[in-house]
C-alpha cells in the first residue's frame, strides 16, 4: 500500500545561513512519479533525502500520510524508513561483506523470511541481472556500474510503500536502464509513489508524471512534464533545453 509524501515550507542548509533548499512545498501521492530536475550540484539529492526523512529540515516539515515525521517516535520513523526503498547515487555497499550478504543483511533484520526464502529471492534477482557469478565477491572487486546494479536490487528488495531514486541508471548500459524503467513503471501501476532525481532523458520522458525544477535552491517549476519547457534533447547537464 502506497503512502503520500509531502514537504511543507522546507528549508535546509548544511552550513548555517546558506540554504540550499528554500521554501520547498509539494506532495507526491500513491501511484505518482515526480521527477526532480536541476543542474549538477544544485540540490537534487538533498531534496530527495529530505523527502525520505534522511535529513532534517531547518524549517518546515516532512509529512507522511499527513503525519509530521519529526513528531513520530524513533521506532515509528525507523518502521516507515524500512518500508521505503532508497537508491543512493553513490551505490554504497558494506565493504567487508559479499554481494550476497549486502543484499541479505536488511532482509535478515527487517523481513520475516527464512534463510531459504532470502537465498531464493536474492539469487533470482542476481540471475535476472546476470550477476550470479559475483554473489561471493566483495564490493571493491566490482565496477561502479555493477555496484549500482547490486544497489538497485537492494532497493527493490526493501521498498514496498514508496521509492526514492537518485540517478538509478547513471552508469548503466541500455539494457539495465530499460529494466530500471520497467520496474519503476511496474511500481507505479501497483499504486506506489516515487520520486526520481535524474539526468537521464529516457527515464525522465518515459516515467515522470510531473517534474519539479530547482533553480538556486528554489522550486522554479512544478507541474506536468509537457508544460515544463524541457525539450527531447534534454541531457541534464545544467540546462533545461
Amino acid at each position: 500500500m502506497g503512502v503520500k509524501i509531502e514537504l511543507a515550507n522546507v528549508d535546509f542548509a548544511y552550513e548555517k545561513g546558506n540554504n540550499i533548499v528554500k521554501s520547498a512545498s509539494f506532495s507526491v501521492c500513491p501511484g505518482e512519479i515526480l521527477a526532480i530536475v536541476a543542474p549538477v550540484g544544485m540540490g537534487k539529492s538533498t531534496l530527495l533525502k529530505l523527502c525520505a526523512g534522511l535529513l532534517t529540515p531547518v524549517e518546515g516539515s516532512l509529512l507522511i500520510d499527513g503525519k509530521i515525521f519529526g513528531d513520530l517516535s524513533m521506532n515509528w520513523q525507523n518502521e516507515l524508513r524500512h518500508r521505503m526503498g532508497f537508491s543512493f547515487q553513490e551505490a554504497v555497499l558494506v565493504a567487508n561483506m559479499t554481494v550476497f550478504n549486502n543484499l541479505a543483511l536488511p532482509l535478515r533484520y527487517y523481513a520475516e523470511m527464512t534463510e531459504a526464502e532470502i537465498s531464493h529471492i536474492i539469487n533470482a534477482w542476481l540471475e535476472r541481472l546476470n550477476l550470479a557469478p559475483i554473489g561471493n565477491s566483495l564490493p571493491a572487486a566490482l565496477s561502479l556500474g555493477v555496484r549500482q546494479k547490486v544497489a538497485f536490487i537492494r532497493t527493490m528488495l526493501l521498498g514496498r510503500d514508496f521509492f526514492f531514486w537518485d540517478e538509478p541508471a547513471q552508469n548503466a548500459d541500455p539494457a539495465f536502464t530499460e529494466m530500471v524503467q520497467e520496474e519503476i513503471l511496474k511500481q507505479k501501476r501497483s499504486g506506489v509513489g516515487q520520486i526520481l532525481a535524474t539526468q537521464n532523458r529516457d527515464l525522465l520522458f518515459k516515467s515522470a508524471d510531473r517534474v519539479l525544477m530547482l533553480d538556486g535552491g528554489t522550486i522554479s517549476y512544478l507541474g506536468p512534464l509537457k508544460s515544463a519547457g524541457i525539450g527531447v534533447d534534454f541531457r541534464g547537464t545544467g540546462q533545461y533545453l
